[in-house]
């Protein structure tokens, strides 16, 4: 445990990377496995003798790198491995990955209604202005853990039947793939690395200072038509993004 060692304080070598090498090394030896708790800044300062800027430092910058992650008035946790989300393989790649990394995944439904077509839709030709859409607003927890959260818009006048669906236990993939007309056969992504808004804070329980990947998605059938689009929110210190480009081949 932390509490068997001590840091050099004759060294040049900066206390904060001695402690985040120290906490490094724990973690890697599983000496504190995913879901764990570590010590409090308070006690960190206390067993080490050093300022709580320095082990602020260390732990935020283990926060950062994904090893660690904070739970608001709770605690820093050992993060799991990083979720890789491959963008290129498959469309519903992160599904299987999710299921196959974490014991328990649950889908929660926040909002599921009917509201007037967004304009990105419009403009994409899914509708035209005054027609309807349904909104989804999902978010993902493994774990216990918030790892995402998703707001779908799909047109009311293809999707009206999934108003009635149970969308926290039939997913969204299986009654779109049920139907030759609305099966995805292309997607089209954007990937923006932001810091958290409002909403990711209180949804995904972040802080300040934390990242997430946000993805725009497009989805069209086999006729080029626009099935939805989603936005989905990701925790950074949860998922990488991993992208296969795969190079034409050259005449020698």
């Amino acid at each position: 445990m932390l509490e068997d060692f001590s840091l050099d304080k004759n060294t040049p070598v900066p206390l904060y990377y001695q402690l985040k090498t120290l906490i490094l090394t724990q973690l890697k030896d599983e000496v504190y496995k995913p879901g764990d708790m570590i010590p409090t800044e308070l006690e960190l300062s206390t067993m080490f003798d050093i300022s709580r800027t320095t082990v602020r430092q260390a732990i935020t910058e283990l926060v950062q790198e994904g090893y660690l992650y904070r739970i608001k008035s709770k605690g820093t946790f050992v993060s799991k491995p990083k979720e890789t989300n491959d963008v290129m393989s498959s469309y519903y790649s992160y599904d299987v990955a999710v299921q196959s990394t974490y014991n328990q995944v649950i889908v929660q439904v926040l909002k599921k209604e009917i509201v007037p077509m967004p304009q990105a839709m419009i403009e994409l030709g899914a509708g035209k202005s005054g027609d309807k859409a349904i909104y989804l607003y999902r978010r993902r927890i493994a774990d216990g853990q918030p790892l995402n959260r998703t707001e779908t818009y799909l047109p009311y006048s293809i999707f009206s039947h999934i108003l009635d669906e149970d969308l926290e236990n039939v997913s969204l993939k299986s009654l779109m793939n049920s139907n030759p007309k609305t099966r995805v056969c292309r997607v089209k992504r954007t990937i923006e690395a932001l810091p958290p808004g409002k909403e990711d804070m209180k949804v995904l329980e972040m802080e300040e200072g934390s990242a997430i990947q946000k993805m725009t998605a497009i989805r069209y059938n086999e006729d080029g038509d626009v099935m939805d689009i989603s936005y989905s929110y990701y925790r950074g210190d949860m998922n990488k993004i991993e992208v296969d480009v795969l190079y034409p081949k050259q005449d020698k």
